[in-house]
């Protein structure tokens, strides 16, 4: 069996094991990765409950949180995916390992996330945000062929931020 949920050009998607502690260490504790995140960086400690949380996201919904592999040397880019909010929208999003910052991965790995969504998911659309001042994120969204819906201040983490959204149904 492949170790990849699935593949997009040159990057692998791969579902988040309780064998992927490093990799999320790497991600989710790095304070320059998580700087735009309301809540920061991730403990060390709290790593393995985020991982049963993103197992049983997968397990209910069917979709969810992967680590991005590049498949030409094996390297670990980032991590991905999708998430239901309480809004009954879903959620986009991505984290890239600081030193490939830059260097397109962002837009490609949204692009891939979303070309799945747009074959696998039966939704209308989907959406990504992003706090107002985070411009590379949010040219990462134009670029990927996300469309502008509104700014307003997301009720789960108390901050005025863009939402742009990307329709399946075409």
């Amino acid at each position: 069996m492949d170790k990849y949920f699935f593949k997009y050009d040159d990057l692998g998607f791969k579902l988040i094991t309780n064998n992927d502690t490093e990799d999320l260490i790497r991600i989710d504790c790095d304070p320059e990765v998580r700087s735009f995140f309301p809540d920061g960086t991730v403990n060390k400690e709290d790593i393995p409950s985020r991982i049963k949380k993103y197992q049983e996201d997968y397990n209910k919904q069917g979709y969810g949180c992967f680590l991005v592999f590049n498949l030409k040397n094996g390297n670990l880019i980032g991590r991905a995916g999708m998430t239901d909010l309480d809004s009954g929208e879903t959620e986009v999003g991505y984290l890239i390992v600081k030193e490939l910052w830059g260097k397109g991965y962002a837009t490609k790995i949204l692009k891939a996330i979303l070309h799945w969504c747009k074959g696998n998911l039966k939704k209308d659309k989907i959406i990504a945000y992003t706090p107002t001042n985070h411009t590379a994120s949010i040219r990462v969204m134009q670029k990927s062929g996300m469309q502008y819906l509104e700014t307003k201040v997301m009720p789960h983490i108390s901050k005025e931020c863009v939402v742009y959204a990307y329709d399946l149904m075409d």
